[in-house]
């Protein structure tokens, strides 16, 4: 409804009438509410479900490239580049995925270095000597040291 229209209908109808065009139109807002909230939470809940699906579809050509890389023996960047003429990506695009691609032995290896440095630093060892017995740098320790005594409390 226009506001020219809309105040004439105002000016002219009684307090009875009034009452059921706002209740009337209370509705249709209320409605129109409900209607864009669900909208809204079904492209929400469309668009975490394309995020899922393209992050595992990411791990999967990752794994293929390491896998690729693994069984063949060939660089990183020759299997991507195998990779890449199978599924049609640039193997700029594969060699990041499968570097970001996420590698729970890379994370046990951290853990056990970690554990390492503080088992050494509790014998008493400067920073620079775990370093030259773990062959890391002062720095690596350094950091090692302060998430293993925020870790063990």
């Amino acid at each position: 409804m226009d506001q020219p229209l809309l105040d004439h209908v105002i000016q002219s109808a009684d307090l009875h009438q009034l009452e059921t065009l706002h209740k009337k139109y209370r509705a249709i807002a209320d409605d129109l509410g409900r209607r864009i909230t669900k909208i809204t939470e079904k492209t929400e809940s469309a668009r975490r479900l394309r995020s899922r699906r393209q992050m595992e579809m990411n791990n999967e050509r990752a794994t293929k490239v390491l896998e690729h890389q693994h069984r063949t023996g060939c660089t990183r960047l020759q299997a991507c580049q195998h990779v890449a003429s199978e599924t049609g990506d640039t193997p700029e695009r594969l060699m990041t995925l499968a570097r970001l691609r996420w590698r729970p032995w890379k994370q046990a290896q951290m853990i056990r270095r970690r554990e390492n440095v503080g088992r050494y630093a509790k014998l008493g060892l400067s920073n620079y000597e775990i370093a030259r017995m773990l062959d890391l740098s002062t720095t690596t320790v350094a950091k090692d040291l302060a998430e293993y005594k925020k870790r063990a409390g």
